[in-house]
């Protein structure tokens, strides 16, 4: 079915607040500044269009390095605008945020309606009582994604500062996100929603290999009284054309909210499944609430596929399944853009068909979430997706920062929830990357994190953390290791690892291409010396991936469920483990990447020194 339009619904209004042409008016305040209860633009307020960063959106020449990125950061920034509210007889006005990076706090006429923290997640706010009808009103939000202090002897760039954030956007090295980067703004649209009180706030489905569905759907009622109408629910078949259901179910809805539970059988459903196993067929859900006038009063979407994921781990081997076959995880790691709100539907486009090509049925989403899009298309690609939460390497360890980033990990995992191609959570990654240092792991916030995300969703494997937990097979179990690259000379030594459960990070740094680092007076002053080099880089970076792959897929006979490179694209013009750089331009990684993950594969195996043995 095609997709419903809210606006299209007779007693709701949906205007966006920050039309394309209509920028924001933006100023700095002290971080520490309390605002007063009216604000008003000064004379110097800077213009920035709505749905951008504000780095790109007052710097896009000069996105990657330099004290103007950081000085951003070290204020509190304003966003200023004023819209007309219609004089209509609508019962409940709202607003909903797409998207805001890092932390908002929202007024509207001079009253706070309330505050937000993650970039990752859309947030409602109503604004009722605030609104003033038939005439002109205020927005004001103040954002802010501030730098974390440093620590005394941390050792850049693991432990130099105490992460405050549930953000994995920055500080993460060099070779990742460059040290001055720490995206802010209002970055995803932001919508008026005027309506009579009664809504559909969102749809969960989890649908098995049986022909299953098991909805929850979230009801509100702010109209004061008990309100009597009906749900319709309805599947059908998205992108084929088998069969499909639908049901209409009578509903009393008390004051309040309350999650509404049924469950809906689809006779021969058609299963999901990742490319390269079958056909990643997709239905879509339709719930439509109507009053007793069968007029409908509020409708939500969702798509979703008949599917189920399972990680048997033992302490010999691990075996992941899909929809009860075996399918041997050949993946590579994640990142669409320094600044999300740069990306287009073209680029992330442009990248899922970078890791199809590459013969890859999983990208890991690192240490981020990724902008809604991309799980639409690797469900519509069939590329499984294991999913990171925010957290990298070292955090603060006391219950306020776990009681946050248990909220932020609970609203991620339920935006995800009905996507098929989200297969797999980690709560942390490399949180023993010093390894004395133990406390997120062993004390906050790691252990309620795996605790909880388990309760949350039992269908998908969790993963306490990820690297360095090689023997927690239960709990973890899958490697990181840089033979040849961080921690030896020689990328042969990973042949000493003769039980690899899940090779899930690898790789070596290589420069981007020479046109590359041009397009950028910063890299090639930076990087240019290593001009001469690149070839003899770029070899070696490709010889130890593919190396790396060949391994890990003859483990597979004895205990590896599958790989994941270090990483499929590099975020800036510089030198990473991108296998093709920030400008997509390809390195030799590429096509040995491309090459060794080939279904069906000849190889040699060597030491190095000699030929071993013809798998």
């Amino acid at each position: 079915m095609p997709p419903f339009d809210r606006s299209q619904l007779q007693n709701t209004k949906v205007i966006r607040l920050d039309p394309d042409d209509q920028p924001w008016r933006v100023w700095p305040a002290p971080l520490d500044e309390m605002l007063s209860a009216h604000v008003t633009p000064p004379a110097d307020a800077l213009a920035v269009p709505p749905c951008r960063h504000l780095q790109p959106a007052l710097y896009p020449d000069a996105l990657y390095w330099g004290a103007h990125l950081r000085r951003i950061n070290e204020q509190a920034w304003l966003y200023h605008r004023e819209f007309d509210a219609p004089a209509g007889d609508y019962r409940r006005a709202w607003l909903h945020f797409e998207g805001v990076d890092q932390y908002a706090a929202v007024w509207v006429n001079g009253e706070l309606a309330g505050e937000h923290e993650s970039y990752a997640t859309p947030f409602d706010l109503d604004i009722t009582r605030m609104i003033r009808r038939g005439v002109r009103n205020t927005l004001l939000v103040r954002v802010t994604s501030p730098w974390d202090l440093p620590t005394p002897r941390g050792a850049y760039p693991v432990d130099h500062v105490l992460r405050r954030m549930v953000k994995g956007t920055y500080e993460h090295g060099e070779g990742v996100i460059p040290p001055d980067v720490n995206p802010l703004g209002i970055w995803r649209p932001v919508h008026l929603i005027l309506d009579q009180g009664l809504s559909l706030d969102w749809l969960r489905i989890t649908a098995g290999t049986d022909g299953r569905a098991d909805i929850s759907v979230a009801l509100c009622n702010a109209t004061g009284a008990t309100w009597h109408g009906s749900l319709a629910l309805n599947i059908e078949a998205e992108n084929h054309d088998g069969p499909g259901t639908g049901i209409i179910l009578p509903v009393e809805l008390p004051p309040g909210d309350r999650t509404l539970r049924h469950t809906l059988h689809v006779s021969g459903a058609r299963l999901w499944w990742p490319w390269d196993q079958g056909e990643p067929n997709l239905y879509t859900l339709r719930a439509v609430l109507h009053d007793r006038d069968s007029l409908p009063l509020d409708v939500s979407d969702t798509t979703f596929g008949f599917r189920s994921v399972a990680l048997e781990r033992t302490a010999a081997r691990f075996t992941f399944r899909v929809n009860g076959r075996p399918v041997f995880l050949r993946g590579a790691s994640y990142f669409p853009h320094l600044y999300f709100s740069e990306v287009s539907r073209e680029s992330l486009a442009r990248d899922v068909e970078l890791a199809k090509r590459a013969n890859l049925n999983l990208l890991r989403v690192h240490v981020h979430i990724s902008p809604p899009e991309l799980y639409d298309m690797c469900d519509r690609a069939g590329i499984l997706v294991w999913q990171d939460s925010d957290l990298n390497w070292m955090h603060e360890t006391s219950e306020e920062f776990q009681e946050r980033a248990l909220a932020v990990q609970r609203d991620v995992m339920a935006s995800l929830h009905n996507h098929p191609c989200y297969v797999m959570w980690c709560c942390h990654n490399e949180p023993t990357m010093v390894y004395s240092r133990r406390e997120n792991l062993e004390k906050r916030p790691d252990p309620a994190l795996y605790a909880d995300a388990r309760r949350t969703d039992p269908t998908r494997p969790i993963f306490l953390c990820s690297g360095q937990m090689d023997r927690d097979w239960r709990r973890s179990g899958d490697s990181h290791f840089y033979y040849g690259a961080l921690w030896s000379k020689r990328f042969t030594e990973v042949r000493r690892r003769k039980r690899v459960y899940l090779g899930s990070e690898f790789g070596a740094e290589a420069p981007a291409a020479l046109d590359t680092l041009r397009a950028h007076p910063v890299a090639w002053e930076r990087l240019g010396h290593l001009a001469e080099q690149i070839p003899d880089l770029w070899a070696y970076q490709a010889e130890l991936t593919r190396f790396y792959v060949e391994h890990l897929r003859r483990l597979r006979a004895t205990s590896c469920a599958g790989y994941v490179h270090f990483w499929l694209a590099d975020l800036a013009p510089s030198v990473g483990c991108g296998a093709v750089d920030s400008a997509r331009r390809e390195k030799p990684a590429y096509a040995a990447l491309r090459q060794a993950s080939t279904p069906l594969q000849v190889s040699l195996e060597h030491d190095g020194r000699r030929p071993l043995a013809l798998w």
